[in-house]
């Protein structure tokens, strides 16, 4: 395993020639056991601060385990014992330090988009927070307002798994009966109607929650910035939006048009987990194969521009039309974010620069769980304890600084 870089430096060194490859990711991953919990009604989730009372202060044992952890472009979300923190830009101004989402109490997940967010609430239902103006929110036909407070998405069904685009324009939902549901801007063909798009490259709202007809036994979303991909439960995925740069993956059925139809991926019979990031994304297979696919090859381990036949003159702008494998070990987990990527494999490694070397990250525990921005990563240990590192311009490190750190910050919820 050649380490030649700090994952910290690693994380901070997009550019602005690298905009395209520094795009945040939206990929929402959930515990299984969310499809059963959904069928579980509880209180409320819109709690009033007046009525709202903490749980005890925690023991000299340490904190409480979280629940998740969540981090997308430039914001973070946790949730201990059904209260949730966040901190970072999305949906609000800026938090350098986690800020209480009152009425988010007992959310089940989070999804954080430039501009928006959704929520899972306790009971299935999902409520979205921010920037209206595609109807990315759900919340309303007739009125596409920004909203500051999250409210409910009436349209949308009992929900098991949410994600939102990249651009924060889109947002999509899985049902507990399997069943994909998307609303927001369809320019591009990415809530997958029937409808065709208004102008291609304008925003044309979709603001009623809209069922993707043919699309079932879906089991986890991922949204780029103008495509959206579903892993079925038979371990094919599928995808539907701008196939650009090779987006959907169709390998011979490559276009390079929008396409509101879901397609399956070229050759993937078996993906546990499906990622996208910008203008691809990756699946795990089920023998612990990583293939990729799209924009951002240049980034990938074994990527050889001499012998790639899709690779054109300037390096940046090479692509696979189909997923290829990558040249990395088999792995148990997978995360993509701002052009970067994360495995398990007997403890956490990176990679992600321009050479795609793999980098060990040597000072979380096997059992840790990452969360992957743009540019930061969040690490959740077997304690409970929340710590990150890398990018912290917009306050997405938690610890009241807007400085990046190579080093480990400890983030506090309180």
């Amino acid at each position: 395993m050649k380490a030649v870089r700090s994952l910290a430096a690693l994380l901070t060194s997009c550019s602005v020639g690298m905009v395209a490859a520094c795009a945040e990711p939206t990929t929402s991953v959930i515990d299984a056991s969310i499809i059963d919990a959904t069928r579980v009604a509880v209180a409320d989730a819109h709690v009033s601060l007046d009525a709202y009372a903490p749980p005890d202060a925690p023991s000299d044992a340490g904190p409480p385990p979280a629940d998740w952890l969540v981090a997308q472009g430039t914001a973070t979300c946790a949730s201990r014992e059904g209260r949730v923190w966040c901190w970072g830009t999305s949906w609000t101004e800026m938090a350098v330090r986690p800020v209480e989402i009152v009425e988010l109490r007992g959310a089940r997940t989070i999804a954080l988009g430039r501009g928006h967010a959704c929520a899972i609430l306790g009971d299935g239902r999902v409520a979205c927070a921010g920037s209206n103006r595609t109807g990315q929110l759900g919340v309303s036909p007739a009125d596409l307002a920004r909203r500051e407070t999250f409210e409910l998405v009436e349209a949308a069904p009992p929900t098991v798994a949410i994600a939102v685009s990249q651009t924060g324009l889109t947002s999509c939902a899985i049902d507990v009966e399997g069943a994909v549901w998307c609303w927001g801007d369809d320019a591009l063909g990415q809530t997958g109607s029937p409808i065709p798009p208004h102008a291609t490259g304008a925003n044309a709202p979709q603001p009623t929650p809209q069922r993707i007809e043919g699309l079932a036994g879906a089991r986890s979303l991922s949204l780029g910035q103008y495509h959206s991909c579903a892993l079925l439960d038979d371990g094919r995925a599928q995808c539907w939006g701008y196939d650009w740069w090779g987006a959907l993956g169709r390998g011979e059925g490559y276009t390079g048009m929008p396409q509101h139809v879901p397609a399956d991926l070229a050759g993937i019979e078996d993906a546990l987990s499906i990622t996208v990031d910008g203008n691809g994304g990756c699946v795990l297979g089920a023998s612990g194969e990583v293939a990729c696919w799209g924009g951002h090859v240049h980034l990938y381990p074994g990527w050889d521009p001499d012998t790639d036949d899709d690779c054109p003159v300037v390096v940046t702008q090479a692509r696979w039309r189909a997923p290829r494998a990558l040249a990395l070990p088999v792995s148990s987990a997978l995360l993509l974010g701002g052009g970067a990527g994360c495995i398990d494999h007997e403890g956490w490694s990176c990679f992600g620069d321009t050479r795609g070397d793999l980098v060990a990250i040597d000072d979380v525990g096997d059992d840790a769980t990452l969360a992957l921005g743009m540019g930061h990563v969040c690490a959740l240990d077997a304690g409970g304890a929340i710590r990150c590192r890398g990018r912290g311009d917009e306050g997405q490190l938690g610890d009241g600084m807007r400085t990046s750190s190579h080093a480990w910050v400890d983030v506090t919820l309180e």
